[in-house]
């Protein structure tokens, strides 16, 4: 069982909400870049009884964690360019993650290529619909090859 979650991206942090309302009983660090979506995920937390179990931290993609912080990094919602870009940037902070939750919503290959590059294989993968788009939640793990 993961013991740190991080949300990068969170913008309302409806996802770390869930976790809690799943049962997570871990830590849960949700991100983002800007002050503005940050400031929206303060407010749906203090309106929520679970929101004070979930720190809030700004900054770009990984920086705001500490390397090996994460035993599990979700990044959902995002274009595949950019989830690339922003676990490539933060690579080294990934040396005890054993899961990467990825949602892109564009470029999926790109994120499926980058994953074997560096290593990480896939061993799960689901497919989702919402407002008439079909997207992926991959998730990955440190190791060569598709599962």
């Amino acid at each position: 069982m993961a013991k740190v979650v991080v949300d990068v991206g969170t913008d309302h942090a409806r996802l770390p909400l869930e976790l809690l309302r799943r049962g997570f009983t871990g830590r849960i660090v949700a991100t983002d870049l800007r002050s503005g979506p940050l400031e929206q995920a303060r407010r749906t937390l203090r309106a929520d009884p679970a929101g004070g179990r979930i720190e809030l931290r700004r900054g770009r993609g990984l920086e705001p964690i500490e390397s090996g912080e994460a035993d599990v990094v979700c990044i959902a919602g995002l274009g595949g360019s950019n989830i690339c870009e922003i676990l490539a940037q933060g690579f080294g902070k990934l040396v005890r993650t054993r899961r990467l939750v990825l949602n892109p919503l564009r470029d999926e290959r790109l994120v499926r290529s980058w994953l074997c590059g560096v290593g990480w294989r896939l061993v799960e993968e689901r497919r989702t619909s919402e407002r008439g788009y079909d997207y992926a939640i991959l998730v990955a793990a440190p190791g060569d090859g598709e599962a």
